[in-house]
């Protein structure tokens, strides 16, 4: 998508022209003193970021910003725990924070490091106050009282189980519908070869070990009936409980076991990286793997190597109930806090409301 801002430019100028009609009410005024009080016309705001490799400082929407909004972003880099955490507790002149935990927002509320924004989000937040439902303002508040700016994620799958579609068309196989189907397909793969790899070194089923070291395989835990994966927590019968301690969680990590011992998962898997999965992807040996929306080069990558490979992603796969679940972005993405030694919370929720406000930007497809 792309954004036109010729509106919030004819609007810059009608208020470039409305300064300086006031300013010419001093005849003897200075190039100088207009200059100095567009200057002062310019809000500095002091803006923690979590992307240590991203330098601002040449990035075209910082300057974009200030010429449009009339902020200066004035960025640092880097929002883990012990950097925040010393910002904080120093009384560091920060502004407003991004982050993404909020059980650190739960921390700095009880701390008192930060500040309730509620009178400044009734007095500049309008555009703010109609985007989000009360529902997403409960998850940055406290006793009534809203401690962040919320910014919430798009909705999407964005990975899950992919599989080998010309191999199961090689062997006659339809894609799998349930764990047990899918057990005997990577079976199959290890057993019959397909890709004409050679059978030792066929690795039917693989997964990045630091992504998804916690065995969130999505499509896949949830036909065992837990989330994500065995770690994660849902509602059972009005209790929020792990997948530990449900009999499903126990399943599952026996399931895992099962293609382990019998060769059908990747026997390297507890060192596996994300290099190393992607390079195994790509020279054609892997018949199925847990992969994301982003991993397309990888796709590329085989595809390159093997033209006739076809990768598909697998629909969940059925519980014993028949059910077919899978885990979506959504929900809160991020907030930004603003601290307590900041003496600039007006202007950091009029810089969030800006970004909403219909009369800064269009958007149109294309």
């Amino acid at each position: 998508m792309k954004k036109a801002f010729s509106t919030i430019l004819l609007l810059l100028m009608v208020l470039t022209l409305l300064i300086s009609g006031c300013s010419n009410e001093t005849a003897n005024e200075t190039t100088s003193e207009k200059e100095k009080e567009s200057e002062s016309e310019i809000t500095s705001l002091v803006y923690v970021a979590g992307q240590d490799n991203f330098n601002p400082e040449e990035d075209y929407t910082k300057q974009l910003i200030k010429d449009l909004l009339g902020v200066d972003i004035v960025p640092k880099m880097g929002t883990d725990e012990d950097k925040v955490n010393l910002i904080l507790s120093s009384g560091e002149k920060v502004d407003a924070i991004n982050l993404n935990n909020r059980n650190l927002l739960g921390t700095y509320i009880k701390n008192g490091a930060i500040q309730p924004l509620n009178e400044h989000i009734d007095k500049y937040g309008s555009n703010l106050k109609k985007a989000f439902s009360q529902e997403v303002w409960d998850l940055v508040s406290s006793d009534g009282k809203i401690y962040a700016i919320p910014t919430t994620n798009y909705t999407a799958v964005t990975e899950g189980v992919m599989i080998r579609k010309d191999w199961l068309d090689i062997l006659g196989l339809n894609v799998p519908t349930t764990p047990e189907e899918f057990y005997n397909v990577l079976k199959a793969f290890k057993e019959k070869d397909p890709g004409g790899v050679g059978k030792d070194n066929v690795i039917p089923f693989t997964f990045n070990a630091d992504s998804y070291g916690q065995m969130n395989l999505n499509g896949l835990a949830q036909a065992f009936g837990i989330g994500n994966g065995p770690s994660e927590f849902i509602e059972d019968n009005g209790k929020i409980v792990s997948g530990f301690e449900k009999s499903g969680g126990k399943e599952f990590i026996s399931f895992l076991n099962r293609l382990y011992d019998e060769g059908f998962l990747d026997q390297d898997l507890p060192a596996n990286k994300s290099d190393n999965v992607q390079q195994k992807i790509a020279s054609g040996v892997v018949g199925a793997a847990v992969l994301s929306a982003w991993d397309s080069s990888t796709i590329d990558a085989l595809v390159a190597n093997v033209p006739e490979a076809e990768m598909v992603f697998l629909e969940p796969l059925k519980g014993k109930d028949g059910s077919q679940k899978m885990i979506n972005t959504g929900g809160l993405y991020s907030f930004v806090i603003v601290p307590r030694s900041s003496e600039k919370a007006d202007e950091v929720v009029k810089f969030a409301n800006s970004f909403l406000d219909p009369n800064n930007y269009t958007v149109d497809s294309g």
